[in-house]
């Protein structure tokens, strides 16, 4: 219902028109905004899938099926379908690399290639495929979504002009940084100090530094083992 408001809103109040709508698969959302016809027969919104979710679907289903097999390997390698893998000495199939070093490879079973099959299938499905060719997720929604509720915390009532004015500066720092201030500053004919621009700067760079870190293999690694536990 939230997002059906969005695009209602929007479409009363200004000239944009989103076409687009990046959902998972079991949103209402997107439902709700076509039954409510937001733009009339002037356009009609599409649905694309959040890739996350769809590795995430595919990832489910796989683990599935692995904890259902387990203890049922079967291997022969008497039937390999690798004709269309590269035979180079860095290619990354394994079966080929394995034929090429002399050491043995175990494939996957009949059984199993089988039970995967329909998982694969669906999760492979043209329609589905073209709807990520987007290659977007909602995870800068999310983020942004967050950077708002720091200003303007979501269980507390406050009035329109703290609302918009905490969106304001959470989207704009969201999308250029912190020295956005600096420019509103201009705008209001305040010449920033130096401290105030070092200041800007200086969030920037730690918010930079941050997120560098936080996409290390070794960080993610961590993140990993921390939720095993």
């Amino acid at each position: 219902m939230e997002n059906y408001r969005f695009f209602d809103v929007l479409n009363q109040n200004t000239m944009l028109v989103i076409l687009c709508y990046v959902g998972d698969g079991d949103s209402n959302a997107f439902n709700t905004i076509i039954e409510k016809n937001v733009y009339g027969d002037q356009c009609s919104v599409t649905k694309l899938e959040c890739i996350g979710h769809v590795m995430k679907r595919m990832g489910t289903r796989l683990r599935r099926l692995r904890a259902k097999m387990r203890g049922q390997k079967l291997s022969d390698d008497e039937n390999p379908q690798h004709g269309f893998c590269p035979s180079d000495p860095d290619t990354w199939c394994k079966f080929k690399k394995a034929e090429l070093l002399g050491s043995s490879f175990h494939n996957l079973p009949v059984a199993v290639v089988e039970a995967m099959g329909p998982i694969f299938k669906d999760l492979s499905h043209p329609d589905l495929l073209k709807k990520c060719l987007h290659g977007s997720t909602q995870n800068p929604n999310e983020s942004v979504n967050n950077v708002i509720w720091t200003r303007v915390p979501k269980k507390t009532f406050v009035h329109i002009e703290v609302l918009s004015l905490g969106t304001y500066d959470a989207t704009s720092t969201f999308n250029i940084g912190n020295v956005t201030k600096l420019q509103i500053l201009k705008k209001l004919n305040i010449e920033p100090g130096d401290y105030t621009i070092q200041a800007m700067k200086q969030l920037d760079n730690e918010r930079l530094i941050k997120v560098k870190y936080a996409n290390l293999q070794k960080t993610k690694e961590v993140r990993k083992e921390k939720k095993k536990t």
